[in-house]
C-alpha cells in the first residue's frame, strides 16, 4: 500500500516536472512574440508617420 502511494507521488512529481518545463517554455515564447509584436507596433507607428507627413506636404 504505501509503496503504490510513493509511486503514485513519484508520478505525479514527474508530471509537476514536466508540467513546470512546460509553462516556462511558453513564457519565453510569450515574451518573444511580445517583442514581435512591439517592432510591428514601431513599423506601424512610423509608417502613420510618414503618411501624416506627405499628406501635410501635399496640402501645403
Amino acid at each position: 500500500m504505501v509503496a503504490k502511494s510513493i509511486e503514485q507521488m513519484n508520478g505525479i512529481n514527474q508530471k509537476v516536472s514536466s508540467s513546470t518545463e512546460v509553462v516556462n517554455m511558453l513564457g519565453e515564447k510569450s515574451k518573444e512574440v511580445g517583442s514581435i509584436v512591439s517592432i510591428i507596433t514601431e513599423i506601424a507607428s512610423q509608417t502613420n508617420l510618414e503618411k501624416n507627413t506627405r499628406n501635410v506636404r501635399t496640402n501645403q
